[in-house]
């Protein structure tokens, strides 16, 4: 039984786990220059910082990596390059909770470092496990036997509503029923 069946309301989980991987790829990549600057603008004063940055540094990377890997997985319909987005994921939840809370106990609090820190942690990490949820039930789908693009086009077309099918092999397209 899947955790949900839609994402964002409107898109299969599918369609939402491709979303997740762009979303978090995209994520990554801002977050590893928002962490290079700040890494650059602490200078001297850095201290016990320097070791939540690079961890920091280390989770983005791998968030990276482990993003491209679910985008291929999900396009592919390949369950398993799903598993390393979400065992990433749940660790990159926590580990980025501690190191926002050595960022808080270091760095005081009228420092932009901190606060942005603070806003990241809350907004991004709701979308996160949202995300997490959606991949999970993706997953899920899969293991079922369901949510592969052929099983969403077979259903769109029973529906008699246009799908758009997305494959490796040719660019997007529209089919009627």
């Amino acid at each position: 039984m899947t955790i949900i069946t839609t994402c964002c309301c409107c898109m299969n989980t599918r369609t939402g786990t491709i979303v997740s991987g762009i979303y978090t790829t995209i994520l990554a990549g801002i977050r590893l220059i928002m962490m290079l600057s700040a890494l650059a603008s602490a200078g001297d004063k850095a201290g016990g910082l320097i070791s939540s940055y690079i961890i920091d540094l280390l989770l983005l990377i791998g968030l990276l990596i482990v993003s491209i890997i679910l985008i291929y997985g999900a396009i592919k319909d390949n369950r398993i390059l799903l598993v390393p987005w979400m065992v990433f994921m749940v660790i990159f939840i926590i580990l980025t909770l501690i190191t926002t809370i050595i960022i808080i106990v270091y760095a005081s609090f009228s420092s932009w470092v901190t606060w942005s820190n603070i806003i990241w942690f809350v907004i991004f990490n709701t979308i996160n496990i949202y995300c997490l949820l959606c991949v999970i039930s993706q997953y899920q789908e899969l293991k079922e036997g369901r949510g592969t693009a052929d099983y969403h086009r077979q259903l769109a077309a029973s529906r008699g509503r246009p799908v758009v099918v997305t494959t490796t092999t040719t660019p997007a397209r529209v089919e009627k029923a």
